[in-house]
Parts: C-alpha cells; structure tokens; sequence
C-alpha cells in the first residue's frame, strides 16, 4: 500500500524555517511540477511549527493545502474574498442569490431539496486524489450516470431526433456492415490471410449484429417497436438510422465522449451537492479561512510577505503579514492586482486567459424517466444550447433538476452575453427539439455565465493560450511566493478539480536560498525523503567532498558547498557556434533556436573543461543569458534552454547538477546568439 499523504513528509523530520516551508510546499507539488502519478504523503505534525503561511484563495486548491499545511503545524490564515468556500465548486440552492459583475442578479426560485451544482458536477473514477478526500473527510459518493443510450440526440435539426443506444449500435452495424462488404470483395487480401478474413467475418457478425448475409438490417441493441402485435410476441428491432445520418459531424461527440477514460459512462457525485467536498473542508479550517477577504496587494519583504486586503464586511483595508504566501487565485485576476513580482512574471500571469461557460438549469417533472425511460445521461443536439444533462440523484422522485444548456468554448461567449430571457428561450427551444411537448413542464430558470462570477470570471484556463514558457516560469517558486490551481497542471487532468488538488501532491524541487533569523537557530540537516525513486535531499555529507543540496529529480541544485580544499576554475562566457553557414548572417537561423544553441554551448564548455582534466560534472555554478526568441514573441525560451540543458545534466550518465540562475538580456555581443553561459567549475584536491 503506498504512503498516506503525511506520512511521506513527516519522514523528511521536523526541521523547522524555511527548509520545513519548501519541504512541504514541495510535496504540496507548489514548485515546478512533475509530471508522474502524485503519490500520497503524510505531514509530521511539527514541521512546521512556528512559521506562518498565507493562502490566497478557498477553492479546493487553496483548502487542500490549508489543510495538509495546518496538519504539519504551520499557522496558517487563508483570505477568501467571496462570502463561501469552494470557488467554482459551488452549489446553488433555494434562495442563493447569483451575482453578476454587470449588476443583475438572480435568485434561485426551486424546491427546497433541489440543488444545482453550477461549477465541477462530476467526479472521474481515476481522480484518486479527490476521492480520498472524500473517503477520508466523510463525504458520501453515489454514482452519476454520464451516458444513458436511452438519451436523445438530434444532429440535423431538418430531421426527428433518435436515441444514443440508436447511434452507437446503429453506426456499429453499418461500419461492421461495410467492412464485411470490403472482406468479401476481397479488398483486404493485401493485408489479411484467408483464415483471417474468415474470423474477421465472423467477428464483424457479431460485433455488429449483422444477418446471415451480413447486412446491417437492425438491432434489439439499438432498441424495438414500440408496439407488439399481440400480448407476449417477441419485439423486432427498430428501423436502424441511415449511415449518412450517423455520419454527422455533431454526432461524435455523442458517439465518442465516453471512450475518454474521465468521461466514463458511470462517474460520482457528493450526495447532496459537489458543495459537500468544499464545505467537509471548512469544517477543518474554520478559524484560519477569513471570507470577504479581497486581496488588493501583494508585496515580498526581506523576512517574508505582506497582504493588503479589503474586509468587505467592515469596508476596512487591512494587512496581514507571514513567512510565506501561497496564491490559488485564477492567473488571470492575479495578474489586475498591486504586486510586486519581477517582470517576467507578471508578463506570465497577464499571458493567461480564461475560458467561457454557461449552464441553464430548470425544475421540471421528471418527464425523461417517466415518458422516456432516461435515467442521467446526456442528450447531444445542433443548437446554440448545446446539450441537455438529466439528473442522476433522487431517481423516481417528482421533481429534478434539468441543465438544459452547458455551452463551452466557441460560442460560449455569444450565448453568455445574451439576457438571461434570451438564454432561456433558447434551452426551452432545445428541449422541445428534443422533447417534442414537454418544454411546458420547464419552471424556476437559472443561468450561470462563468466569466460574469465574480472572483472567477472564467470555469478553467485556456491551456492553448497558456505560453509554454509562461506555465515553466509560474511552476517556480518566486522569494516567498508559490503559485498554485488547476491553471497550472499540465497533466491530464486538466481543467478538474483533481488538478487544483494534486497541485499540493507532485515532488518538486528549485527552492530560493536565504534563511530568516529564526531558521538559522534551527538545525538545517534533514533525513532523505521517501518519496518517488529516493532522491535525497543532500548526495554527500563528507566535510571534505563538494555537497550538492537537491529536492526531487528537477535538473539543478538548490545549493553546492565547495570545500576549502578544493580550487574554483572561472570559465567565461561561452556563445554558441554557428549551426547553418547558408543562413544569413547575424541572425538567430544562422545560430538555431534556443534548444540548438544550449546544445552547442555545452558542447563547447566540455571541450574547455577536458582541456582542464575536468568536466560538466566537475560544474558547481551556472550564469545562463538569454535573449527573448522570435517562436516565443519575444520571451525567453525556458522551455528550449531546459531541452538542451537536460541532455547535459541529471542524467543517468553525468547525474551531477550545479547551481543555476537564468536571466533575461536584451541582447548578447554576437549578433544571432540567443544564450551565453558563465560557468564556475570546483576541482577536487
């Protein structure tokens, strides 16, 4: 069974200061991310004791490390501006008020009983994170059903609407159809043998449910009749849909949302509301989570940080000061406030963008169970609505709640923009499309437009527009600041909940020098984590060898002593050579991107070093120029310099790593150069 949560950093020992702050942050996965499975740690609970930890933010990322960080025994205080927890995972229920950025306001008019959640509303099996929150705080799970085939999808709206059974048998048959059509013409004698393309056939009849002749003629897989001709006759299978319906662009994604593992057709749910994770949260953090907390400022002194916030509760400014600040608000609000981060960093943050959501939600008789026999699931449809979501919980009851539009992405703005009027029509107009006399039973209209949420303003990043270079910055702790949020998981996991939880999950290393007064009094020396694959923490305690101080596989150290006994060896600036003499001269196609010139830098430096019977290895200190390129608009390459820094450095063969700091220059001595590298190597007596 692998390690709980606590019990991995609570192996690192109870150290105190700063080395206890970026031990835990790390494995809080608040530094530059790893890309492997998060593993589950355990905190001791007197890691921290004695230094305090600001939060900005009480989504599920800013809750998660509040409370993994409070178990270690750091102070901690979390400013939330809204007058809730959970961020986007929120759950609207009779009388909730739904304010908008451009004043109108909504209140929620269902049945008490009913709840909408109109942010996250599904829990993936492989989210293993956010599902041992669940277990481990008391939160009840019942499944929710993603996909009904007795759901309706109408992909032409010139044509009636067919079921998602219809569509997935239906295109099954007609494909197992045509391919039995192809073996028997003997269009695959090329690539298939004789007793191939006979078990193919016989295959291809069953999977499709094909005839002795094997034509798709229909399937009671793809539903009946409605109408027998006489009590206990046997059903005969409905008409099947045309290919060249089932061949509809609007069609797959009906056909082909569940073949994606986090979009399985069984998923869970909170009993009761997603709200019910965020709020099992609260119940732990009560006293550190300070609501109406909007954050104005942001500064980094030299012993720690200081917070300005606006009490909205006393219409008071106030500053809170601590030894470090961890920010899970969403990059792009971060990126309006008064800080004083450096300039790289704030380009980072103003690089991102968020993305657009609308959901409308109604109280309605549960026609889809009743006259449909739909039980969860979705219905897909070509309309500005998009789809309509049925209800999974309280099954069989009188009343539900229908989402009855979920648009994202494109068009999702257009959609958002419209009054709320406009938006309801327009998911009445689908259900009827759907639901043809139903629409009437619709009552207690809700719509909730992500980027008119204040201290939201968006459902998820847009990864696409999210620069590569940027996320690299912001994956770095900056002084005393750590970024965390879904926005910065680059996994699969995406835009989900789990990715603002495993944010605290994921090994990681990099960490700022410099102690606080009161870390200098506490001992600095730490047994090896048990983490991912044992990287230690120091590779060599021997006062006379050079000791390299590392956290997790992350390419660089955090800090190299050199022994008195050993001699420095200065190595001046190193350009690249030119890698295509055809191109022009003076220009970066002469010298090649980032990565190519890295590679050539170093190349050049190993030659220098053997010429001193040292090499890479022998590397204790690393200056790294460079000039923003022309693919990144200008920024540096920190994605291109870390591809030709790896082949050099933490690897299998040479694993030893220096001290590095990579600056931004505007301009190098050889014209075309995007990277000059200074280096200080140690040799050994």
């Amino acid at each position: 069974m692998g390690l709980t949560r606590r019990e991995a950093l609570s192996s690192i020992a109870a150290v105190g200061g700063e080395k206890a702050v970026k031990d835990a942050l790390a494995v809080l996965g608040l530094g530059p991310s790893s890309h492997r499975r998060p593993k589950p740690l355990k905190l001791g609970s007197g890691l921290g004791q004695g230094t305090r930890v600001l939060v900005l933010g009480a989504g599920i990322a800013g809750l998660v490390t509040a409370l993994e960080l409070t178990r270690a025994g750091f102070t901690v205080q979390v400013l939330e501006a809204r007058d809730r927890v959970g961020g986007r995972n929120w759950t609207l229920r009779s009388g909730d008020q739904v304010d908008y950025k451009d004043g109108r306001t909504q209140t929620v008019g269902f049945d008490p009983g009913l709840y909408f959640n109109a942010g996250p509303a599904r829990i993936p099996s492989q989210h293993r994170t956010l599902l041992d929150y669940c277990s481990e705080l008391g939160v009840p799970l019942e499944v929710l059903v993603n996909s009904s085939h007795g759901a309706q999808v109408r992909p032409d709206l010139q044509q009636p609407a067919f079921t998602v059974g219809q569509a997935i048998n239906d295109a099954r048959g007609h494909l197992s159809g045509l391919l039995a059509t192809a073996v028997q013409r003997d269009a695959l004698d090329d690539v298939l043998s004789g007793e191939e393309r006979q078990r193919l056939l016989a295959f291809l009849q069953v999977y499709g449910d094909l005839s002795q002749e094997l034509a798709y003629e229909g399937s009671l897989r793809s539903g009946h009749q409605e109408s027998l001709s006489h009590p206990g006759a046997l059903p005969t299978s409905a008409q099947p849909v045309g290919l060249e319906r089932l061949l509809h662009p609007e069609l797959w994604g009906a056909l082909l949302h569940t073949e994606f593992p986090e979009f399985s057709a069984t998923m869970f749910q909170p009993v009761g509301g997603m709200d019910r994770i965020s709020d099992a949260f609260y119940q732990r953090l009560t006293e550190q989570v300070q609501l109406g907390a909007q954050v104005r400022q942001i500064r980094q002194l030299e012993d720690g940080v200081a917070v300005t916030y606006h009490d909205r509760h006393s219409g008071r400014e106030q500053v809170v000061r601590a030894d470090y600040l961890v920010s899970t608000l969403p990059l792009p609000l971060l990126a309006r406030l008064d800080t004083d981060f450096s300039n790289p960093v704030k380009a980072a943050l103003l690089s991102t963008r968020n993305d657009q959501a609308t959901k409308v939600a109604w109280q309605s008789p549960r026609f889809w169970e009743t006259d449909y026999r739909t039980y969860g699931g979705l219905s897909w449809i070509d309309h500005p609505a998009r789809l309509l979501w049925y209800p999974s919980n309280d099954l069989n009851t009188r009343d539900g709640l229908l989402v009855a539009g979920y648009v994202t992405g494109e068009g999702a703005d257009v959609f958002g923009a419209k009054p709320f009027e406009a938006q309801y029509a327009a998911s009445i107009e689908a259900v009827e499309l759907l639901h043809p006399g139903y629409s009437h039973h619709l009552r207690n209209p809700l719509a909730v437009s992500w980027e008119q949420i204040p201290y939201s303003e968006g459902p998820w990043l847009q990864r696409e527009h999210f620069p590569a270079d940027a996320s690299a910055l912001l994956d770095e702790p900056h002084g005393r600041v750590y970024f965390a949020g879904d926005g910065l998981v680059q996994s699969g996991v995406g835009i989900w909940q789990e990715s603002a939880a495993i944010r605290r999950a994921m090994w990681s290393g990099n960490w700022p020098s410099g102690l606080s007064s009161n870390d200098r009094r506490r001992p600095s020396r730490r047994p090896e984590p048990l983490l991912q694959h044992q990287h230690p923490l120091r590779s060599d305690t021997m006062s006379d060898s050079i000791q390299r101080t590392s956290v997790g596989d992350f390419p660089i150290s955090q800090t190299v002593t050199v022994p008195a006994s050993a001699s420095l060896v200065f190595i001046s600036g190193t350009l690249p050579d030119l890698a295509d003499p055809h191109a022009a001269a003076g220009t970066p196609a002469a010298y090649g991107n980032t990565e190519v010139q890295t590679v050539s830098v170093f190349n050049k430096l190993r030659n220098i070093l053997r010429q001193q019977d040292l090499d890479l290895g022998d590397i204790v200190q690393l200056r790294v120029f460079l000039v923003g390129a022309e693919e990144t608009g200008g920024k540096l390459d920190f994605a291109g310099l870390q591809a030709g820094y790896t082949q050099f450095f933490g690897t299998p063969e040479q694993p030893l790593k220096p001290a590095r700091t990579a600056l931004q220059v505007v301009a190098l001595p050889l014209p075309g150069a995007l990277i000059e590298v200074e280096a200080v190597a140690a040799r050994q007596a």
